[in-house]
């Protein structure tokens, strides 16, 4: 019951290291060129707080903390519905807004 002399199979080739990836320098650099690619050259969120759904957004806020006074971020988040139009989150558009907002903290209130 003898099987007769048995083969190795070939080990499998390998492939060279540099060859399968780029190394993560040049990751680094092809993910930064293109993001500059994608990013325009003009500012999204400085167009926003001219469009009409941020002037809505605006007042709305105005409005809430009228009604309701000095409120948390989170509450007044909860409460006024950013719309799709802009882009900023919550706090970085009551920033651009300064003229009309304050905020204390976590806490946000009408100048």
């Amino acid at each position: 019951s003898s099987k007769g002399p048995r083969t190795q199979a070939a080990p499998p080739k390998k492939r060279k290291a540099e060859a399968a990836a780029p190394t993560p320098k040049k990751k680094r650099a092809a993910s930064a060129e293109l993001a500059a690619a994608s990013t325009p050259t003009a500012n999204p969120l400085a167009s926003a707080a001219s469009t009409p759904a941020a002037s809505a957004f605006k007042e709305s806020i105005a409005t809430f903390l009228r009604e309701n006074g000095q409120s948390p971020l989170a509450k007044l988040g909860n409460s006024c519905k950013r719309p799709a139009e802009v882009k900023s989150k919550l706090k970085a558009f009551l920033v651009e807004n300064s003229d009309m907002f304050v905020i204390d903290g976590d806490r946000v209130g009408l100048v």
